[in-house]
C-alpha cells in the first residue's frame, strides 16, 4: 500500500504493488522493540515509511523503539493482509494471547492468565459489554487503525483488570483530504450453512476550515451453523450493526480536541440446549445495544504534554437462554488526565489521574443493582541513565467504594547495545473482584453459579527478562521469560451436585518462555512467527489451571506473487489444551486436546481504485476440540469480498 504523512497522521491512500505491502509488513511492531526507523532499509523492497509510534505511556505517543515492554503492533497494513473479519480473529495470531468462545462473549487471555485479566480499551478508554465484560467480537475491524497489545503487569499504569496485559484498539483518524471507501464480503461453510455478508463504508471530509470528519459505518450477518448430527445450533445466526463518528479540531499548533461518538447493536438467535442431563432443544436469543461517547483535548502545556479526556459508554441487552432471560443495563463515566514532562535531558516523568464511576443493573445480581466508584494517581519516570541504559520506574495508587485501596508498583531496566536488545523488570497487580463475581446468582440448566461478596481482590507479582537481536536484513529473533505469582485468585469451586460458588482459590503460579522471530526471505516474502511454553498451576491444590495450553505456536507468510497480488497465510497450533467438555450436569470434567489450523487470503489489485479478496479459513485443520468451544464453523469457510476507495 501507498503511504503518505498527513498532519493527522498516516493515511493510506489507495493499493499499492503487493511489494510495498511486504516492506510495509517488515515495519509492523513485534513482541521487542526493534522495528526499522523511518528511512531504515528493511531487507524488503524498497518502501520507507514513517516509524511506528504507540501509546503505552498514556497520553502521549512513543515510538515503539523506545518502549521498555513486550509488545506488539497489529497495523492497518497487517489488518488488511491477514484473513480477520474480527478484532478476536485478528489478535488470533498474536503472541501469548488466547481466544476461545465463551458463549454469549469471546474469551481472551494473555499469558495464561484467566479471562477478564488483561484490560481492553478503545482509544485509551474503559468499555463494557453485557454482563460487565468486553466482546472483542463486538467491534467493527474496518474502523480500526491499529491493535496495541502491551504484554506484562501494567497496573502500575493502566490500574485494575491489567494484570496479564493491555489491549488497546486505535480507532482510524479523521484525515485531512476527502475519501470514501465501500467493502462487501460475504462467504459461506463448505456445508453450506454460516452464511456471511459483510457490509462497510467509510467516508471522510477532508479538512473543513479547523475540523477534520470521518464516519464508518457497518452491517454484518451470519446465519446459523449445526454440526453434522446435531440437534442444535453449535454457532448462533448473528447480525450487527455499527456507527462511528470522529471530529478532530485543530484547535492551534500543537492542540487538538478530538470528538467521538459510536453506537453498536447485536442480535443472536438460535436453537439452543436446556443443559440438563437429558438435553432438550430450547430458544436461545441474543440483544444488546451500546452507545458510547468521548472528548479529549491533547495540547502542549509549557515543556510537556497534557491529555485531559472524558468518556461515557451506556449498554443494555437481555440474553434468553436455558429457558431464562437475564438482562443488563450498565451506565459508565470516566475522567482521565496525564501530563508529560521532560526534566533535564536525562528525565521524562508522566503524571496523571483517572476517575471512573459505573452503575450496573442486571436481573442476574441478587440484590438487583449494584455500582462502583474509583479514583486513582499515577506517576512514572523514564530515566536515560547512560547512552543505551534506560530505567523506567512508576507507581500507581487505587481507591475502591466497595473493595479498598491498592498501590502497585513497576521497574524496568533496558539495555540496547547496538543491535541487541536486553530488558529485566518486576511489577504488581491487582483485579477487583467483578459484579458477577461478588453478587450473581446465574442459573445454567440443571447448575447455578454463586457470587460471594466476601471475595477478595487478586494481586499479582511478576518478573520477567528478554532479549532480542535484529540482524543487519532485517530479521529478528526474541526471546521473554516469565514468572508470575498470584494470591486470591477468583474461580468457580463445584461445592455442591449442582452448585458452583465464586471462590479465592489461594495461590496460583504462571511462567512461561515467549520467543518470537521474524525474517524477509528474499524481496517478495516475510515471514513471522512465536512458540509460547506455558505452565499454569493452583498450586495451593497443585492442580494444573484449565482453559491454557501447554504450547502454542503462531505463523504467518506474507508473498507477493506479483506487483498487484498478496498472498498470506496464517497458522496456529496449540498442544494440550486443558479445560473442561460441556457445563454443567454434562461436564466431563477437563480434557486435554491438541489443535492447528492454517488459514489463506488472497489480495489481488485490479485497478487504482478495485481490489478484490478471497480465502479460505480452516484451509488445513478443519477440526476444533469440543473443550475449545469454537466460534467459527469447525470445518471450511470460503469467502470473496471486493474494495473499493477513491
Amino acid at each position: 500500500m501507498i503511504l503518505r504523512q498527513t498532519a493527522a497522521g498516516t493515511r493510506r491512500l489507495l493499493p499499492a504493488t503487493a511489494r510495498a505491502t511486504v516492506a510495509a509488513l517488515a515495519l509492523t511492531g513485534t513482541a521487542m522493540p526493534l522495528p526499522a526507523r523511518a528511512g531504515e532499509a528493511t531487507g524488503v523492497g524498497s518502501t520507507e515509511l514513517p516509524a511506528l509510534s504507540v501509546t503505552a505511556r498514556r497520553g502521549s505517543p512513543q515510538a515503539l523503539e523506545d518502549v521498555p515492554a513486550a509488545i506488539e503492533i497489529i497495523d492497518r497494513t497487517r489488518l488488511d493482509a491477514v484473513p480477520a473479519t474480527t478484532v478476536a480473529r485478528a489478535l488470533e495470531q498474536a503472541t501469548g494471547v488466547i481466544i476461545a468462545d465463551g458463549g454469549s462473549t469471546t474469551r481472551f487471555s494473555i499469558r495464561g492468565f484467566e479471562d477478564g485479566q488483561a484490560l481492553i480499551l478503545v482509544d485509551g478508554h474503559r468499555r463494557r459489554g453485557r454482563f460487565g465484560n468486553v466482546d472483542l467480537s463486538a467491534f467493527d475491524l474496518g474502523s480500526v487503525d491499529r491493535i496495541e497489545i502491551i504484554r506484562g503487569p501494567m497496573s502500575a499504569l493502566y490500574g485494575a483488570d491489567a494484570v496479564s496485559g493491555v489491549v488497546n484498539i486505535i480507532s482510524r483518524d479523521a484525515a485531512t483530504e476527502p475519501g470514501t471507501s465501500l467493502q462487501t464480503l460475504a462467504g459461506v461453510s463448505e456445508n453450506g450453512e454460516r452464511l456471511t455478508r459483510i457490509g462497510r463504508a467509510a467516508v471522510e471530509t477532508g479538512r473543513i476550515g479547523q475540523t477534520r470528519n470521518r464516519l464508518d459505518l457497518s452491517i454484518r450477518s451470519r446465519d446459523p451453523w449445526s454440526e453434522a448430527g446435531s440437534a442444535f445450533d453449535d454457532l448462533k445466526g448473528e447480525s450487527s450493526r455499527h456507527a462511528a463518528w470522529r471530529t478532530a479540531w485543530d484547535v492551534a499548533p500543537g492542540h487538538e480536541i478530538t470528538l467521538d461518538l459510536g453506537y453498536e447493536e447485536l442480535r443472536a438467535k438460535g436453537l439452543g440446549s436446556n443443559g440438563g442431563r437429558v438435553p432438550m432443544p430450547v430458544d436461545s436469543r441474543e440483544h444488546e445495544t451500546s452507545r458510547t461517547g468521548a472528548l479529549t483535548w491533547a495540547g502542549e502545556v509549557g515543556p510537556g504534554r497534557i491529555t485531559l479526556s472524558g468518556s461515557a459508554y451506556h449498554t443494555e441487552g437481555d440474553v434468553l437462554r436455558t429457558g431464562s432471560l437475564d438482562t443488563t443495563r450498565i451506565d459508565g463515566r470516566e475522567l482521565t488526565g496525564f501530563y508529560t514532562v521532560p526534566l533535564g535531558a536525562d528525565h521524562v516523568a508522566t503524571v496523571g489521574f483517572e476517575y471512573l464511576e459505573e452503575d450496573i443493573d442486571l436481573s442476574v445480581l441478587a440484590k438487583g443493582s449494584a455500582d462502583r466508584r474509583s479514583r486513582a494517581a499515577v506517576a512514572q519516570d523514564e530515566w536515560t541513565l547512560a547512552e543505551d541504559w534506560t530505567l523506567l520506574a512508576g507507581i500507581r495508587y487505587d481507591d475502591f467504594s466497595d473493595v479498598g485501596t491498592t498501590t502497585n508498583p513497576r521497574a524496568t531496566l533496558s539495555w540496547t547495545p547496538g543491535p541487541w536488545t536486553f530488558r529485566i523488570g518486576a511489577g504488581t497487580a491487582f483485579k477487583a473482584p467483578t459484579y458477577l463475581q461478588l453478587y450473581s446468582v446465574i442459573h445454567r440448566g440443571r447448575s447455578v453459579i454463586y457470587g460471594n461478596a466476601d471475595l477478595e481482590p487478586e494481586t499479582s507479582w511478576t518478573a520477567e527478562a528478554a532479549a532480542a537481536y535484529r540482524f543487519a536484513d532485517g530479521a529478528e529473533l526474541g526471546v521473554t521469560v516469565h514468572n508470575s505469582e498470584v494470591e486470591d485468585l477468583i474461580t468457580t469451586r463445584l461445592t455442591t451436585p449442582g452448585r458452583y460458588d465464586y471462590t479465592n482459590i489461594g495461590t496460583a503460579r504462571i511462567r512461561g518462555v515467549e520467543i518470537t522471530g521474524r525474517t524477509p526471505i528474499g524481496d517478495d516474502l516475510m515471514l513471522t512467527g512465536s512458540l509460547e511454553w506455558i505452565d499454569a498451576r493452583d498450586t495451593t491444590a497443585d492442580e494444573r489451571l484449565g482453559r491454557r495450553p501447554r504450547q502454542q505456536g503462531k505463523i504467518g507468510l506474507d508473498w507477493a506473487a506479483d506487483d498487484d497480488t498478496l498472498v498470506h497465510l496464517a497458522g496456529t497450533g496449540m498442544l494440550s489444551y486443558y479445560a473442561p467438555v460441556g457445563f454443567g450436569a454434562s461436564n466431563l470434567g477437563n480434557v486435554s486436546t491438541d489443535y492447528g489450523r492454517i488459514d489463506v487470503k488472497v489480495s489481488h489489485r485490479l485497478t487504482q481504485l478495485v481490489e478484490i479478496t478471497g480465502g479460505v479459513d480452516g484451509l488445513i485443520g478443519t477440526h476444533v476440540p469440543d473443550n475449545l468451544q469454537p466460534f467459527e464453523p469447525a470445518e471450511r469457510f470460503f469467502y470473496l469480498g471486493v474494495n473499493l476507495r477513491y
